[in-house]
């Protein structure tokens, strides 16, 4: 072989290698980020089903509270002249209480 066409094929063969490794980086770091945006997404998720779920419940417990007044005030044979509406928690109570029977609120 002449000089002038000697060719170390070690040295292109890290070449390649050091190319391949630097993309596959570069596309590792976006499979990185893309990983923690799909996680964090999953999680956003989770904290809203579970908040429509809360406030589910707490609406069901406010509406089965509103029927039991409701029920306690149609047995009783007090003399009332109307109902009141509490502004705190919204159920109906008896004119003549003076605070909420459920949340203690004042009148």
């Amino acid at each position: 072989m002449s000089e002038g066409t000697y060719h170390d094929y070690d040295f292109e063969m890290t070449e390649t290698v050091a190319n391949a490794a630097e993309q596959s980086s570069g596309s590792n770091w976006i499979i990185v980020l893309l990983i923690i945006g799909i996680v964090m997404l999953a999680a956003l998720i989770g904290l809203v089903i579970t908040m429509m779920i809360k406030t589910i419940r707490m609406r069901e417990s406010l509406d089965s509270i509103c029927i039991k007044l409701g029920n306690m005030e149609a047995g009783s044979n007090s003399k009332s002249i109307g109902v009141v509406f509490c502004k705190k928690c919204g159920c109906s109570y008896a004119a003549t209480e003076v605070r909420c029977p459920f949340c203690g609120t004042k009148k």
